[in-house]
C-alpha cells in the first residue's frame, strides 16, 4: 500500500483554535496589571500604562511596512502616510476638540475592524453580515466606552488633558453607548452560537475580560491590558500569518510579554516609593496628551492603509463561506480578512 503524506494541519488548529493566543494574551496583560495594582497601589499605574502602550502596543503599527511593499511605489506612499500624520498631529494642537472626537471615531472603527473574526464574504447572507456588522461594533466601542461608563470620574481628568472643557461631553456621549457595545456583543454570540460556538465563547469571554480590566483597574492601565493584550497581538498574528511567518510570531510574542512583564513589575516596585512624592497633575497631564496626541496622528493613516489594501485585495482573496468557518475557529484566514 502506498505512502499516503499527512497533511499538516493549518495554523490554529487543535487545542489553540480553542484558546486563540490573543485571547491568551488579554488574559495575560489582565493578570500582571492586577499584580501590579496589588504591589504598587493604583496611583502607580499610569507610568507603567504608558510604557507598555509605547513599547509593546504601538510596535505594531510597524507592520504597515509590510501593507506598504504591497503597492506601487512604496517610497511615495510612505512618505504620504508620514505627511499624513504629521498633519493630523498638528490638527490636534491646533483643534484639540475636533481631533479627539475624530480620534476616537476612527479608533472605534479600527479597533472594532481589526479585531473582529467574523471574515468577510463574497456574497455573504444576512445573518452573517448583520453578526459581523454586530461584532465591529460591540469590539471597536466597548474599549472606548467602558472606561466613560465604569469609572466616569477617573477618565475625565485623562480626557481633560486632550478636549479640556469639551471632555465631559465626550464622556457622557461614551457611557450611553456602553450598554449597546455590550448588547451587540452578546447579539452576535448568540447568531455565531450554532455554527461556530468556541468563535462566540471567545468572542463573550474577550469582551468581558476587557470590561472586567475597566472595572478593576484605572482607565489608562485598563487600556494598556486591551490594547497591549489583545488588539496589538491579534493585528500581529493576522498580518504574519498571512504572510506565512506565524510561527516565528508565536515564539517571540511569548518571549517578548513574558521579558515586558518581569520588566513592569519590577520598575513598579522600584518606583512605587517615589511615586508618592512626586507633584501630582502636571507631569501626568501632559503625558497623557502627548501620547493621545501620537496615537492619534498614527491611527489615521495606520487605518486608512489598512482599509486600502484589504479593497485592493478583495478582488483577489475574498473569504468563502467554507473558509469562514475555519476562520471562526481561530485558524489561519486569507489575507483580506487579515487586513480587516
Amino acid at each position: 500500500m502506498p505512502h499516503r503524506p499527512t497533511a499538516r494541519p493549518p495554523a490554529g488548529a487543535g487545542a489553540a483554535a480553542a484558546v486563540p493566543a490573543p485571547s491568551l494574551g488579554l488574559g495575560a496583560a489582565l493578570a500582571v496589571a492586577l499584580t501590579l495594582q496589588a504591589a504598587a497601589g493604583a496611583g502607580s499605574l499610569l507610568w507603567p500604562a504608558i510604557l507598555a502602550v509605547l513599547l509593546l502596543g504601538l510596535p505594531h503599527g510597524a507592520l504597515d511596512l509590510l501593507l506598504l511593499r504591497r503597492f506601487a511605489q512604496p517610497g511615495l506612499r510612505l512618505a504620504g502616510y508620514l505627511a499624513l500624520a504629521l498633519a493630523t498631529g498638528l490638527a490636534g494642537l491646533a483643534w484639540p476638540a475636533a481631533f479627539f472626537a475624530a480620534f476616537l471615531a476612527v479608533a472605534a472603527w479600527h479597533f472594532g475592524s481589526g479585531d473582529c473574526t467574523e471574515p468577510p464574504l463574497r456574497r455573504p447572507s444576512r445573518r452573517h453580515r448583520l453578526a459581523r456588522w454586530l461584532e465591529i461594533a460591540g469590539r471597536g466601542s466597548l474599549p472606548l466606552a467602558a472606561p466613560c461608563a465604569l469609572a466616569a470620574d477617573a477618565t475625565l481628568p485623562l480626557f481633560a488633558a486632550v478636549a479640556a472643557g469639551d471632555a465631559p461631553l465626550f464622556v457622557k456621549a461614551l457611557a450611553a453607548a456602553f450598554p449597546l457595545s455590550l448588547a451587540a456583543s452578546a447579539l452576535c454570540a448568540l447568531l455565531r452560537a450554532r455554527e461556530a460556538p468556541a468563535a462566540a465563547l471567545a468572542l463573550a469571554v474577550e469582551m468581558l475580560a476587557v470590561a472586567t480590566a475597566f472595572l478593576l483597574l484605572p482607565p489608562l492601565a485598563a487600556f494598556a491590558v486591551y490594547f497591549c493584550g489583545l488588539h496589538a497581538p491579534r493585528h500581529w498574528r493576522r498580518t504574519l500569518g498571512a504572510d506565512g511567518r506565524l510561527d516565528r510570531f508565536e515564539r517571540t510574542w511569548v518571549a517578548l510579554v513574558t521579558g515586558a512583564a518581569v520588566l513592569l513589575v519590577v520598575g513598579a516596585a522600584l518606583l512605587a516609593p517615589l511615586a508618592g512624592q512626586a507633584q501630582p497633575g502636571s507631569a501626568d497631564s501632559v503625558a497623557v496628551r502627548a501620547l493621545v496626541l501620537l496615537l492619534g496622528a498614527l491611527t489615521l493613516p495606520h487605518a486608512l492603509l489598512v482599509a486600502l489594501a484589504a479593497a485592493a485585495e478583495s478582488d483577489r482573496a475574498a473569504v468563502t463561506p467554507g473558509r469562514s468557518r475555519r476562520a471562526a475557529r481561530g485558524e489561519a484566514i486569507p489575507r483580506t480578512a487579515n487586513l480587516l
